[in-house]
């Protein structure tokens, strides 16, 4: 690990050497982001397909029903993985309200784009929910269709990088599996034991740079099935 470094301490007074001391920072940092955008793509993708997509969401329970006859029957990776209706849904709903906006980029070499000449060390920003609605990526872009995420059609396959919800290259969402299956997981139990019934309308506002939100949050009423 290379020698000690009494500046970069751990704790009960450990020390960390200087090979490691870099990642500690970048870890610490990584994981704000984990807590702050984890729920907030949790909540969206949930509360989408239930909104404003009844019919659908039918054919998720039965997917759900087939997958899990009994609610007391623990929830297995297996159980969550093969829940593909249920996967297109929250895929879609992430497609559409985008619980990350813009992703900040360094460039490492010199690029040309639209005509301009970008030098080394320029600041880029993905526009993650521009990105999500081009016509010539996804069709209809403006429709609610989980759908276009299954063969043959397969849109997001296309065209490297169509659907950015976690990210994508080496700089992916380091939460990108742990939050699939837990929003998979959530979905499955809220579903099978709730009836949801939105209270209210309002579409996820941009108050900051990095994640969308509802102003006092998403009202529901739960109702036991």
């Amino acid at each position: 690990m290379g020698a000690r470094n009494p500046s970069t301490r751990g704790r009960r007074g450990s020390t960390y050497g200087p090979s490691v001391a870099w990642f500690v920072p970048v870890v610490a940092r990584a994981s704000e982001v984990f807590y702050l955008v984890g729920p907030e793509a949790n909540r969206f993708a949930l509360h989408t397909p239930n909104r404003a997509h009844p019919d659908y969401l039918g054919s998720i329970r039965q997917e759900i029903a087939a997958a899990r006859s009994d609610t007391n029957t623990p929830i297995t990776y297996e159980m969550v993985r093969g829940l593909l209706l249920l996967t297109n849904a929250i895929k879609e709903a992430s497609r559409l309200e985008s619980p990350v906006s813009m992703l900040p980029r360094g460039l490492l070499r010199e690029v040309e784009f639209g005509g301009y000449r970008l030098p080394v060390g320029a600041r880029g920003y993905l526009a993650v929910s521009a990105t999500h609605r081009l016509s010539e990526v996804f069709a209809n872009p403006h429709t609610f269709d989980p759908d276009r995420f299954s063969a043959p059609r397969d849109e997001e396959r296309r065209i490297p990088y169509s659907l950015l919800t976690f990210g994508g290259g080496q700089r992916i969402c380091i939460d990108v599996n742990f939050a699939q299956i837990e929003v998979k997981a959530l979905a499955l139990e809220v579903f099978q034991r709730f009836e949801l019934q939105p209270l209210g309308s309002e579409r996820p506002r941009q108050p900051s740079f990095i994640t969308a939100g509802i102003p006092g949050g998403i009202h529901v009423r739960a109702l036991p099935r």
